[in-house]
Formats: C-alpha cells, structure tokens, sequence
C-alpha cells in the first residue's frame, strides 16, 4: 500500500486527478441538493403539522359550536368537559411516530406537557416567551432529541396549543438522498480505484521492476532477477536485458577467477603473520592484567626471567630491576625466609607440582608486608622454570588481626555486663549466650547454640503460668524492638523461676537488614521483693495518716447502724407502731452495713490488692450504671459512646465499677460549675507490650473531661499512694483504681493538657467466650424458692452462726452449726453414716486456731466427691474467693451479707448438680 500512493506512481496521480474531479462535480450538485430538500422539506412538513394541528383544533370548535346551536354556550361544566376531553385526546393522539400535542396556559404553564418525562404539568415552560412573539415554527430540545413545533394562539382557552415532531422523523427523505449521493460518489471512486490498480500491477510495477533490474546490474549485482508478470513489448524487453546480462557474467567470471588466486595467496601471508603477533600481545596483555605479581624463574639457577607490571607496582622495581634480583632480595631479611626456605618451597613444588604459602616480602623503601604466594613448575621449550604468583595480603592480614582483638573484646565484654545477653540468627536459634543467661537459664553457651530461643529462655505469666510468646518471634514477625510485659517469670533447666524484666531488639547489618535478634534481660526478683517491702514499709507509715479518716468514716457508719437499731428496738414497745416507718429504719440501718462494706472492700483492695472475682460481663453496663450512680444531682451531663461490636470482658464488676467511680467522682470534683463528661468505649487489637500489660485482645474505655487539667509536673504521681493535691482528700482513689487494673492484668494512663481537661484510657483483657450474664430485668424469672434442704454451717464467730442459723431457718431448711472445720467433718461423716446426709454445706474460709474451709473442704471431697459447698469469707483478697471453683465449692458468699443475698445463692446451688 505504501507504493500506491507513492507521488512518483502513475497509478497515485491518476487516482487523485479522478477523485479531485469526481469531487469538484459532485459536491456542489449534492450540497445544493440538500439545500433545496431542506427548504421544500421544511415548508410542506411545517404545513403538514400545521394542517394536522388545526384539524384537532377544528374538532374542538365544533364541539363548542355544537354547544353553542343547543343553547349551552355558557355553561361552564359543558365547556370544562369538553376541555378535558379535548386534552385526553390531544394526550393520546401521535402524528406518524414522533409527533405530539401540548398546551400552555396564558401563565406560561404547562396544561399538557410535550413529555412527561421531561416535563411536568404545571411546570414552568421554557420556551413561553418565543410563544408570546408568534415564533413559528419552533425549534426546542426535549431531552436528547431536537423537536419541530408549530403552535396555535387558541382563544376559547386562553392558551397556545402546538404540535411537535421529532426533526429527525421530519427530514428523514433528506437522509436517505445523502445516502444514495454519497453511495454513488464512493462506487464512482471505487472504479476509478480499481482501474488504477490494474495499471500500475501490468504497466507501472513492470517498468519499475526493470528499471531495477538494469540498476543493481550497473551496480554489480549479477545474481539479481526480474520479478512480475510483464506483458507484450515488455516481456520482450526483459528477455534481452537476461541475455545480455549473462554474456557479461560470463567475461567476469574469468577475469575474476584470476584475481582470486593471486588474493589468496597475499591473505595467507597475511593471516599467519596477524596470528603471530595477535599471540604475542595476547599473552603480554594476560600476563600484565592481573593487580598480582607474576614473576618467572629459572628452576636450576634460580634466576629471573620475566615480571609483569604487577611485579613492578608491588615491589617498587621496575621489570631490570628485577631481573637483577634474586627471591631473597624480595624478601623480609629473616631467616626463616632466607635461601633454604626459598630452596625448600621451590623443591616442594617441583615435586608436588604446585604448592601455596604466605610470605613477608619487602619493598623497595624497606616497608615489609605479607603476601601469598602460589608457585607452579612448568617447562619453556627446552628450559624447565617456575611461575610465581604473588597477591598482597598486607590488608587483609590486618583485618583479620583487627577482627579477632574485636571478637576477643567483645566476648570479654558480654562475658563482664550484669545483664543476661541471647543473640539469634534470623530463625530464631539461639548463637550467643553470655556467663549471665547462662547462670539464669542454666544452658551453657556450647548447650544452648543451635537451639530454638523458646527452649533455652522458657517465660511464663507470674498470675496464671501461661506461655508468653517467643520475644524473638516477636522481633522477627514486627523488625521493631519488643519489650516483654509486666509479670514475666523465667524457669531455667531446674524449674527455678525468677522474674525477669527484658527487651528483644534486631540486629541490622551493614546493608541495613536484619540479620538476627538480641534479648537482654535481668534478674528483678530481688528487686520486686524490695518494692514490695518498701511499699509495705510506706503503708505502715501512712497507718497514722488513715487512721483519722478510717475512724472517721467508720464512727459515722456505726452510729447510723447502732442508732437506727436502737430506734427500731424503742419503736417496738410503742403499741400500733406504723410497720412501714419501722422497717425505714431498718432499711437505713442496712444501707449503713453496706457503706461499711463497700470501705472494708476499698482498704482491702488497697492494702493487699483483693484478687478479682471475675465474670463475663458487659462493660457498658457497668460504664453507664456507674457514671450515671456519681452524677446524680450534679451539674455535670455524661456523653456514651460504644461502638457496636463491643466485646465482653473478664471482670469483677464490683470492682471495675469501683474504678469508674473513682474517676469520674474526681472529675466532677474538678468541675464544680459544671461541664460534660464524654466516655467512649472501643475494642482493643493488644500488641502494645509491656505499655498496656497485656498482648490479647481487649476493651479501650476512654473517659474525658473538660475540666481544669493535670499539670504536667503531677502526671507521674497521681497515681502514686496517698498523693493528693485536695486539702480532704486520702490519695487512695486512683491508687486503687490502679490496683484492680494490675489485678485483672490491664492499665490506666493519663494524658492531660492544663485548662483542656484529662482523659484516663482504661485497658482491660477480652472474655475467651462471649457469653452474657443473665440479668435481672422485666423479662428475668423471679428467684424461685428452694426446696427445704439439709445444711451444715461452720462458722468460728458464734454471732455468725446464730444470724446464719436464723436465717437460714426462717427459709425453712434444717441447719446443723458447728465452729471449725473438724467438727464439720464429724458432722458431715455422721450424718451420711445415719443416712440422713446434708444437702448443702456452707464453710467460713479462715479459723484462727483451728482447720479453715479451704482444708475442710479437701478432707471433705474425699468422703464425698459430690459434696456441694459454698464459702464465705470476710477476706476478698484470699485465692480462694476468686477461684473457688478450683478448691471444689460450688457458690462463694462475701460477708457481710443479706436474707436477699442468701436465698438468691440456696436457690441457684441446691438446683445445680455437683
């Protein structure tokens, strides 16, 4: 295609000088042609639409004039519904495919749009003002198609009704004479195509070919060969142009066959002498391009033959020089490298065939370095010698010595830290261990490389003995540094346990990578020990400072008891005494009880940090309940935000709502004009380390005030002991707050900005399994009431007993009390002798002098594996009251407690089966 339309083809002339003419006569006639299709479409289509809009019309008038002959011109229900009629038929009436009625209104309102997917009735016409002006015909745009309108002022109703038609349908004849133009125009070109086809395939291409042919002849070219179908004079032409050519040919070939041989010979001449230098400079260039020395030697005499540059460079000789010297001359003035020892390698490789050494050669300028020398024996013709290959290994030799006092240091270094060091390759197995984390693991450095980190530093969790992870699977999975959690004991190979604070860190290469991990740890058993003791010491300080308020708080809870118990005694003697006044009082004696233990429950968890009675449980819940509790009647509006998938969580919910209480009754403390407080809750992905005290997942609550602030100076001691900065306050709140936490192995930290308000982020661990709790509510079944039952109560405080006794009677059970555990397992062991056994036994945990619950109840499951029992214990902190399940009771029951209380505890452990 390309020669087509090449200028220099005749066919390309003939074709665009026949296009150009087809185009110059045609065009006008066709543009014309649609010129004048267009004014006579247009006047008769106009005329059309005309005509068809006032037949419609017509109907309509006729119907009026109707009217009008019965003598109901004026009846405006007549001409309404004639109106109507007319639009319902102007609605549904088309004219061909395209064409519509509409209707406007003298407002400009649409009566009867042109389309209702594009307008509306009683829409606003766009084109109503072209209306006005008597503008026919009318062009407008109904969505994507151009309309043709001719529109009519209708009197009767005020109004202008027009009929459109798509353009398109309407100058449809003009499309189809394009077409037909446009389909003889292309078939008149396609003719004139194919006629300048056939002239250039049988008259240009021919002549083109041979005009070639004659070319690459004149240029030399005898093996070239006329292509195409050539016909009359020029098939003829071309057979002369072929014999002559080969009568030429044939002349060359002879004189050229001469010439050859005569270049033969010369390139001969010519190679061997090229093959013999190229040789020469080859091995120059190979022996001079390497930065080694090589130097040539006379094996019988010992004398130099040949050197290479690099000789030259490394001794500083040049290479007549060097002929000049002997190997001893190169050589440090030592014996050990004098001419035996030089006699000696020499005579080994002529033996062996070839051996390697280091070597202290000397310079020119008397500067002595190590080299390695390589020595080969081999033969020159008739002369037997010896090659030698020297490299300098000045620098590397002293890289190595540098390598070694630094890996001498650095042992000696590890070896005297205090601090346990594990390296380990990117596997995790364990290449370094230095003498202390040989001491606190008890696996040796020879032990423990090539072993798994996890099987030399063995970490557990000091509250549950769980695994913790692999601190250097850690490193690997994250590339950052890891710090291990609060709560880390190590068990060495004897099962000893220390606890241990320590960091995992990798180690990058020179090209920035990761090349393995380090853990440094220490041993902070001693250290713990000591905290604990000086915390002991602080509290046994601050007894002097607690106890004013303590006694305090204590005195005004004894006198409500006491009082309000007296006046209920009093008010029994007085005859037809209101009952209901009565039992308020009783009620506000019972309120004061829980006050007293609600301050023994705080001293507790501060003094000894009372071990969580965990439950699954809804946090938000707790949140609401809790904030709301301290709120109230305050000036002060709370804002909850949880987010929707919020997970349950493992808590003691006295105790968690302890802590909401304790911060948010500070915050409101902060705020006295008021404020808001905002508490939002979310879930929590873990992975924050020793931060957060926990890897699992979790809850994040955040509570946050727009009080007063923290200053920065005070942030790290709020939650400290007894610090305060309130002239009433006893510095406990937050301390405890921080206990619970600890104890259900979460965190509280504090950020604040003076005059911005505080934000305190709780964390605390996620329940293993989603289960709610049952609560009581509307939908909740009523406490059922026991069955009589059987019951053995052992209690060491004879009140205890008989309040118990009196309870527990006036619910109907029979009740056998005894005052320690032994007597418990007599009465117990004697009533199943008797056949009459206990459906139930209710032990106190601790008895000064005599066996507790905790052993009656191991002595106990042994005569009866399906005893049921339930403890009870003043003493929250105690293991036993958090997992009581794990020493066989069924239920625990925290003194003091209520009828309430203990019916709810009968009715839902004598239904449960052992």
């Amino acid at each position: 295609m390309r020669s087509v339309f090449r200028p220099s083809s005749i066919r390309t002339v003939f074709l665009l000088v026949m296009t150009m003419l087809i185009m110059v006569l045609s065009l006008p006639l066709l543009y014309f042609g649609i010129r004048i299709m267009d004014r006579q479409i247009g006047q008769y289509g106009m005329e059309l639409l005309q005509s068809e809009l006032g037949a419609q019309l017509d109907a309509v008038d006729r119907r009026y004039a109707t009217l009008a002959r019965i003598g109901l011109e004026d009846s405006q229900v007549h001409r309404l519904q004639i109106r109507d009629a007319a639009l319902q038929a102007f609605a549904a009436y088309r004219y061909k495919k395209s064409g519509r009625m509409f209707v406007i209104d003298h407002q400009g309102r649409f009566v009867l749009p042109p389309d209702s997917a594009n307008w509306k009735k009683g829409e606003k016409s766009p084109f109503f003002d072209v209306l006005v002006d008597n503008i026919t015909p009318l062009r407008f745009r109904d969505g994507a198609a151009a309309r043709l309108a001719v529109v009519r002022y209708y009197q009767p109703w005020d109004s202008y009704v027009g009929l459109s038609m798509e353009e398109k349908e309407l100058f449809a004849p003009r499309r189809l004479f394009v077409r037909i133009n446009l389909g003889l125009l292309a078939l008149v070109l396609g003719v004139a195509v194919v006629f300048a086809r056939w002239l250039q395939q049988n008259l240009v291409t021919p002549i083109i070919s041979l005009t070639r042919y004659a070319a690459r002849i004149r240029e030399g070219d005898f093996s070239a060969r006329p292509h195409g179908t050539y016909i009359l004079e020029l098939a003829a032409l071309r057979d002369d142009l072929r014999e002559m050519v080969s009568a030429l040919q044939q002349r060359m070939l002879e004189s050229r066959e001469q010439v050859t041989r005569i270049r033969e010979r010369e390139q001969e001449l010519a190679r061997l002498l090229r093959e013999l230098r190229a040789s020469e400079e080859k091995y120059r260039e190979v022996f001079n391009a390497p930065e080694d020395a090589i130097i040539v030697h006379d094996a019988q005499t010992g004398a130099l033959l040949d050197a290479n540059r690099g000789a030259e460079k490394m001794y500083g000789y040049t290479l007549d020089e060097l002929r000049r010297k002997s190997v001893v001359d190169l050589s440090e003035q030592d014996p050990a490298f004098g001419p035996d020892a030089v006699q000696e390698k020499i005579g080994f490789a002529r033996r062996q065939g070839r051996c390697r050494f280091e070597w202290r050669a000397r310079h020119a300028g008397g500067r002595i370095f190590w080299v390695e020398v390589s020595l080969h024996p081999c033969r020159f013709g008739e002369k037997q010698v010896v090659i030698a290959v020297v490299r300098d290994i000045d620098r590397r030799k002293e890289a190595e010595l540098r390598l070694a006092r630094e890996r001498e240091q650095l042992s000696v270094t590890l070896r005297s830290i205090g601090d346990g060091v594990i390296t380990t390759d990117l596997d995790g197995r364990v290449v370094l261990v230095n003498r202390v984390a040989e001491e606190l693991t008890g696996w040796s450095q020879d032990e423990a490389a090539g072993r798994q980190l996890s099987e030399v530093m063995r970490l557990v969790d000091e509250r549950n003995d769980r695994p913790r992870p692999d601190p250097a699977a850690l490193v690997l999975e994250s590339g950052r540094i890891v710090e291990m959690a609060n709560h880390t004991l190590l068990l060495d190979r004897s099962g000893q346990r220390r606890a241990i604070a320590d960091s995992a860190a990798p180690i990058i290469g020179p090209d920035r990578r990761m090349i393995g991990v380090v853990v440094v740890f220490r041993d902070v058993t001693e250290k713990n020990r000591l905290e604990q003791e000086l915390l002991k010491i602080k509290k046994l300080e601050s007894v002097g400072v607690l106890a004013g308020g303590i006694a305090h708080d204590f005195n005004n809870i004894l006198t409500a008891i006491q009082g309000n118990i007296s006046l209920a005694r009093a008010r029994l003697q007085v005859p037809d005494f209101s009952r209901e006044r009565l039992d308020e009082t009783l009620a506000r004696a019972e309120k004061a009880s829980a006050q007293a233990k609600n301050l023994t429950g705080q001293l507790l968890t501060f003094a000894k940090g009372g071990d969580p009675v965990k439950q699954t449980a809804s946090v938000e819940e707790i949140i609401r309940e809790s904030a709301q509790f301290v709120l109230r009647g305050s000036p002060i509006q709370a804002r909850f935000s949880f987010a929707d998938d919020l997970r349950l969580v493992e808590v003691d919910p006295g105790q968690i709502s302890q802590v909401i209480q304790n911060i948010v009754l500070n915050a409101r403390q902060a705020m006295q004009d008021g404020g808001e407080i905002r508490i939002r809750a979310e879930n929590h992905d873990g992975g924050e380390g020793k931060r957060t005290g926990m890897q699992g997942p979790g809850v994040r609550i955040h509570i946050q005030d727009n009080g007063p602030g923290i200053p920065p100076e005070l942030q790290e001691k709020i939650f400290d002991p007894y610090f305060t900065t309130k002239a009433d306050g006893s510095g406990l709140g937050l301390a405890i707050c921080h206990s619970i936490l600890d104890k259900h192995g979460g965190s509280i930290s504090v950020s604040s900005v003076s005059g911005q308000g505080s934000c305190f982020t709780l964390v605390l661990p996620a329940a293993v399994e989603d289960n709610l709790p049952v609560a009581a509510g509307e939908n909740s079944p009523a406490t059922p009431e026991p069955m009589p039952a059987r019951i053995l109560l052992m209690d060491d405080e004879e009140m205890i007993r008989d309040l118990a006794t009196g309870m527990l009677e006036l619910l109907g059970h029979r009740v056998v009390a005894v005052d320690d555990g032994r007597a418990a397992l007599a009465a117990y062991l004697e009533a199943m002798e008797a056949g009459d056994p206990f459906d139930l036994v209710i032990m106190d945990l601790t008895v000064p002098g005599g066996m507790g619950g905790r052993e009656a109840m191991a002595r106990l499951r042994k005569i009866d594996p399906r005893v049921k029992a339930v403890v009870s214990s003043g003493y929250a902190n105690d293991p036993v009251i958090a997992g009581y399940r794990r020493y066989g009771f069924i239920a625990t029951m925290a003194k003091p407690y209520g009828l309430e209380t203990l019916r709810e505890v009968l009715a839902r452990v004598l239904e449960e089966n052992p």
